[in-house]
């Protein structure tokens, strides 16, 4: 379902798997997007006119997928443990196929100068997989305290922000992808994170069901909005 970024306003839905939606994707552009799926397929949208441009069949569930900053190149991951990226212009050709995760890939996401590196998350373990995206190889691994439940890329590409350990927010600066720019911990169950630095502030949300405000600089709790009914999974500050 696509809404307006402006006033949450219905604009369409796409309509064409047959499983639970796990991820779904905007391109830079926002003239294409992109879903994974439980019915062991991805597929590329137009996202001005809702109709399906290509699906992506898999052999097992697709937990997610992300485009890359130039729109050209989409990357898939999920329960069979593999990182696809596929060429959106071409969604026919094979895709590149990356192994060497220990376990269901839960999250992925392009970074570095032209895209060079992904990083991804794992269902079960802790820790982020730095791959090289040209040579689909794991370059580094960067340790947290538990299996991450979160990971959002601000919209310079420069900053990661993660969540894991129940209550832990770290941000990565992406160009020096070793130890967290900023750590913080907060005082209730935290599943997902996003960070604005423009406003130096980011946003968290968890099991507690509010989402609440921080300052970026102390960790410190400036608001909480009540709200929703169930716990928060996914949290987006622009």
């Amino acid at each position: 379902m696509l809404r307006s970024g402006t006033t949450g306003d219905w604009i369409g839905t796409f309509l064409g798997h047959k499983g639970a939606v796990w991820s779904c994707a905007l391109d830079p552009t926002a003239n294409i997007a992109a879903t994974a799926s439980a019915d062991y397929s991805a597929k590329i949208w137009d996202a001005l006119t809702g109709l399906e441009k290509a699906t992506l069949q898999h052999k097992h569930i697709v937990r997610t997928c992300c485009f890359s900053s130039c729109s050209s190149k989409l990357a898939t991951g999920g329960y069979e443990k593999l990182l696809r990226v596929f060429e959106v212009e071409r969604p026919e050709a094979a895709p590149a196929e990356f192994a060497g995760s220990p376990n269901n890939i839960k999250s992925a996401v392009f970074v570095g100068p032209s895209n060079s590196m992904l990083v991804t998350s794992t269902s079960d373990a802790p820790g982020l997989l730095v791959w090289d995206a040209r040579e689909g190889k794991v370059v580094r691994t960067l340790a947290t305290d538990g299996p991450v439940t979160s990971t959002d890329l601000t919209h310079d590409g420069r900053w990661l922000t993660t969540t894991d350990n129940n209550n832990t927010v770290r941000i990565w600066e992406t160009s020096n992808l070793r130890n967290p720019a900023k750590q913080f911990t907060v005082k209730y169950p935290v599943e997902a994170a996003s960070y604005c630095s423009l406003k130096n502030r980011f946003a968290a949300g968890g099991e507690d069901m509010w989402v609440h405000l921080h300052s970026a600089d102390t960790g410190a709790e400036l608001e909480v909005n009540k709200g929703h009914h169930g716990p928060v999974h996914t949290v987006r500050l622009v």
